[in-house]
Parts: C-alpha cells; sequence; structure tokens
C-alpha cells in the first residue's frame, strides 16, 4: 500500500552529516519480528551498512543495536534492531529483558521512538507456532495506545506468487488476532521487495507523521514502576512458560508409563530411545524453571547482568 508522501521530498543524504550537529533532528525507530524476517536487511538497505544477516540457525542479532543513517541534510534515523522471541541464542525471557532495559533506558534519558515496524515473512502459509507468539508478544509491548505508530511490513515477496502473496496478506488484516485488530487502530501496512527505496518509503511514512509514541512497556517500568514480569508482556512470557511446562509434564508421565511397559519386551534399543527421551523433556523443565526464576529477577539485577556482559564482550574485542 502506497504510504503518505508528505515526508517525502528531501533526497537522502548518502554521506554523513552534512550539517552542523545542532540542526540535525535524531529519529528512533523500532524493527521488530521474527528471526529471519528481514530486519537485518532492512537495515542494510536502508543504511548502506553491512549489518549482519541471520542466514544460519543461530540468530545474529542477540542483542539490541541501534543503527544509524542520514535520511537527509537535517534528519539522522536511528533504526533499533531487536532480537525476535524465536531467537536461537537467547531464551525468550532473555529477549524481552534486553528489549525491556533498552527501551526503558532511551525513555529515561529521552530518547522516544517515531515508529515501530514489524515483519513478517509473506512466504509463510499461515501464521502459526513462533510467528503468533512473536506478534503476541509485540502487541503487549506496544501496547494499543502505539498501534497508530505501527507499520505491519510483509517481507519476501519476490518468493511468492502476487496473487497468493495478496492473499495471505489480506487474510493477516482481515483477521483480527493477526493485524485485523492494529489495522482498525491505525496501523499501516506496507509491501517491502529487495530495494533501497521500498525501505525509505516506511521511513518516509513515519516521519510525515511527526510525533513520538509511548510504549506499552516503557509506560509501565518508568512510569509505573513495575518489574518485568509485572508488565503484560511479561505475565504473557509466564503465562506461554506455564502451559509449556504443563505439556512437558504430561509427556513426561506418558513416557514413564510407556517405558514400565516397555520394559516386559526386553527391547534395549527401544529402551534406550525412550530414556533419552524422557532425560531430554526432564531437562526442558528443568531449562523452564530456570526461565521462570530468571524473569523474576529485579530490574536492576538486569541491568546489572547486562554491563557484566558488555564489559565481557569489549574484553574480548580487546
Amino acid at each position: 500500500m502506497p504510504p503518505n508522501q508528505a515526508a517525502a521530498e528531501t533526497p537522502p543524504a548518502e554521506n554523513g552529516f552534512t550539517n552542523s550537529q545542532s540542526d540535525i533532528e535524531h529519529v528512533y525507530i523500532a524493527v521488530m519480528g521474527v528471526t529471519g524476517a528481514g530486519k537485518s536487511s532492512l537495515i542494510s538497505l536502508c543504511t548502506g551498512k553491512n549489518v549482519k544477516i541471520g542466514h544460519n540457525l543461530q540468530s545474529c542479532t542477540a542483542d539490541v543495536e541501534d543503527v544509524e543513517f542520514m535520511f537527509n541534510d537535517h534528519v539522522c534515523v536511528h533504526l533499533i534492531d531487536t532480537p525476535g522471541f524465536d531467537d536461537t541464542s537467547r531464551s525468550d525471557v532473555e529477549v524481552l529483558q534486553n528489549i525491556a532495559v533498552w527501551l526503558s533506558d532511551s525513555f529515561e534519558h529521552g530518547t522516544k521512538l517515531s515508529g515501530i515496524i514489524y515483519l513478517h515473512r509473506i512466504i509463510d502459509v499461515r501464521m502459526a507456532g513462533s510467528a503468533l507468539r512473536n506478534l503476541s508478544m509485540f502487541k503487549k509491548l506496544c501496547g494499543e495506545n502505539a498501534y497508530s505508530s505501527v507499520v505491519l511490513a510483509t517481507s519476501m515477496w519476490n518468493q511468492v506468487n502476487e496473487v497468493e502473496g495478496a492473499q495471505r496478506e489480506r487474510e493477516l488484516i482481515e483477521t483480527p488476532k493477526f493485524w485485523g485488530h492494529m489495522h482498525k487502530k491505525g496501523s499501516r501496512v506496507f509491501r517491502l521487495d529487495r530495494t533501497r527505496e521500498s525501505c525509505l518509503e516506511i521511513i518516509k511514512y513515519i516521519l510525515s507523521l511527526g510525533s513520538t509514541t509511548l510504549l506499552e512497556l516503557q509506560d509501565e517500568i518508568v512510569n509505573k514502576g513495575r518489574q518485568i514480569e509485572d508488565t503484560e508482556a511479561g505475565v504473557q512470557l509466564n503465562e506461554d512458560m506455564i502451559r509449556e511446562r504443563k505439556k512437558h509434564q504430561a509427556e513426561l508421565l506418558a513416557l514413564k508409563t510407556q517405558m514400565q511397559e516397555e520394559m516386559a519386551e526386553h527391547d534395549a534399543e527401544l529402551q534406550r530411545a525412550l530414556k533419552e527421551e524422557y532425560d531430554e523433556l526432564k531437562e526442558n523443565i528443568r531449562r523452564n524453571d530456570e526461565e521462570q526464576a530468571k524473569l523474576k529477577q529485579d530490574l536492576k539485577d538486569v541491568h546489572e547482568r547486562k554491563e557484566r556482559e558488555l564489559l565481557e564482550l569489549k574484553k574480548q574485542i580487546e
């Protein structure tokens, strides 16, 4: 869908600052979505900088990263690259903590977001599993009051038939639990191809809004003084982990019964396979409990852990 062209007049500056620093307006836009949806590609196309793109199973966007570029002579756009809640190198709790730390810190220091870009692969046949969970967490992070500052963008149109892609896009827009409710509340839908122009159209639209937004997570942590576990996103994540634990416990009980029945058959190979599956389920439950405990960490402790990780990273670089 073509965006409002209000901010499209000035061509992007290609080579750094051309005016004095005091003349530059800094605009911050968060980029979110599942791993592999094209966040790093969008940022690389906009900025011309080589942001690492995750083609492997391990996600490249482990932490929140600020990548800036001069949109024109007067506007410096900061694209905030965030990990998805299906990140292969971090748990969902760590991802939420990382995002919460950046959002709360930046807000407390006077940095406000002008918009949020949420990316979704149009090649995905249906919205399910990690994509649906990611979207649900995104809605909790934003809150309804920020929906009018959200851009919902579909990527990878070069890999899908136009008619089929349009049908999937329509389903996203018309289904309330997908994008439907957000769209009704003011979120705009865009299509991304593999060109810089299509990426900049989104930036132009967000700039044309001419305002900043307060996300639900920022309001809860900074203004209401809530810990991460007590935020809407934290509660949602905890409920997901409780459901996951119950599922694993039921599977563990069923497997234990099966193991007892198979013992009479004296099939050593089958017993060994069942034991491995049993141990894996127990490990999943242990990790789940560990993550639930981590979610209860005080925000101050999360900050201190992040600082230690940053110091360790600096040592490794040196």
